[in-house]
């Protein structure tokens, strides 16, 4: 997925799929589209939720990511040199529990245990997301920072997500 400005790429593949599903229909006679429409109707508002949230993550880490002049090394320095001051790092699946002002309880999909995080766009995150991605934090904080997102997933596809370790 492309990290954009228009965030229109649920909509595309969306549409592309239901395109797709309309053509291998005709070629093969196989009467699919009607059930893909359905469900590309109920998961759209979703994805889009988690297209805006990958989009809000890049802007945050990335804050002059749309700018002509933007430099991506400078803000991979910041990101690293912030990262390497942490003595605690975990690179897993999380899903979002609850919010609490500008923290965030986060459920690690292996252990269950609850991370507490903070400095996320807390407009965009809604309870229920899963956010694949690496946390950490310095031995003397509370609570942890996200660095870097591999992922962001609708509730409803909680259960197609395996951890192979």
């Amino acid at each position: 997925m492309h990290i954009s400005t228009e965030e229109k790429e649920v909509e595309t593949f969306l549409s592309q799929l239901r395109y797709f599903v309309k053509w291998l229909d005709k070629r093969v006679g196989t009467y699919w589209y009607l059930i893909v429409e359905e469900y590309t109707f109920i998961a759209s508002s979703e994805l889009k939720a988690c297209e805006h949230l990958l989009n809000g993550l890049f802007l945050n880490d990335f804050p002059c990511i749309y700018q002509t002049d933007w430099d991506p090394e400078q803000d991979i320095d910041k990101i690293n040199h912030k990262f390497k001051q942490c003595t605690d790092r975990l690179n897993s699946i999380f899903e979002v529990t609850s919010i609490i002002e500008d923290t965030f309880l986060l459920s690690e999909f292996e252990t269950n245990y609850t991370y507490y995080i903070r400095g996320l766009p807390y407009k965009l995150i809604e309870i229920g997301m899963i956010m694949s991605g690496i946390i950490a934090k310095k031995s003397i904080d509370l609570t942890w920072n996200w660095f870097q997102t591999d992922g962001i997933y609708p509730q409803r596809g909680k259960t197609y997500i395996t951890i192979k370790r």
